[in-house]
């Protein structure tokens, strides 16, 4: 199996869509095509959106996530997609992404990862979309500098997004992404991750 684990950022920031550095938006860039060659500026958006929401844009009620999320950790996986069992969002690291092999190979009990999941969205507000606009014109500039492919295309559709009357901004995994990933793994707030998740998970790496 790969690496368990990944150090946290150095340049870490409040969680949500504060103020961005550029210098910390670049790190958490070059750390996501370091782990995940494959990724678009779609899977930017993604993960730097899951860092001002958590999971708050997916769970329309706790009764069908509850339901979905025992759908999928009914999958049987050989080892955590990528190698990971869990990953910072964005560029602070106020929410983590933590890999469902995680339950599959009974490392994580599955109702631990289930509350805590569901206790760490955050409601997408009017308000917090005007600050993730922001933020992303950010993101988006300093991803230009990579020279990803796609870019221009992209850019120009993830911006048609945010000017769109829908309130869900939130956009899924680049074709390129889950074909070469397929990858299965819930948004956890920091403070929750780090005193009921990661126990678990540092536990296994240590055995």
């Amino acid at each position: 199996m790969k690496k368990f684990l990944m150090p946290l950022l150095a340049l870490l920031m409040a969680a949500g869509c504060s103020t961005v550095d550029k210098k910390a938006v670049e790190a958490a860039i070059e750390r996501q095509l370091d782990m995940y060659p494959q990724t678009t500026l779609q899977d930017i958006y993604k993960s730097f959106y899951q860092e001002c929401f958590g999971p708050g844009h997916i769970i329309e009620d706790e009764y069908s996530a509850a339901a979905y999320f025992h759908q999928e950790t009914s999958i049987s996986t050989e080892e955590p997609y990528g190698g990971y069992l869990y990953e910072p969002t964005g560029a602070s690291g106020g929410y983590y992404r933590v890999n469902l092999y995680a339950v599959n190979a009974g490392i994580l009990p599955a109702d631990v990862l289930l509350s805590a999941f569901l206790r760490s969205a955050r409601p997408v507000t009017q308000e917090g979309i005007k600050e993730w606009k922001k933020t992303w014109r950010t993101v988006a500039k300093v991803a230009a500098d990579f020279h990803l492919r796609n870019y221009e295309t992209q850019k120009a559709e993830l911006d048609a997004i945010l000017q769109s009357d829908s309130p869900d901004k939130a956009v899924h995994h680049s074709e390129a992404y889950n074909a070469a990933y397929d990858p299965h793994y819930r948004i956890v707030r920091k403070d929750i991750f780090e005193q009921e998740v990661k126990p678990f998970l540092t536990k296994s790496a240590n055995q």
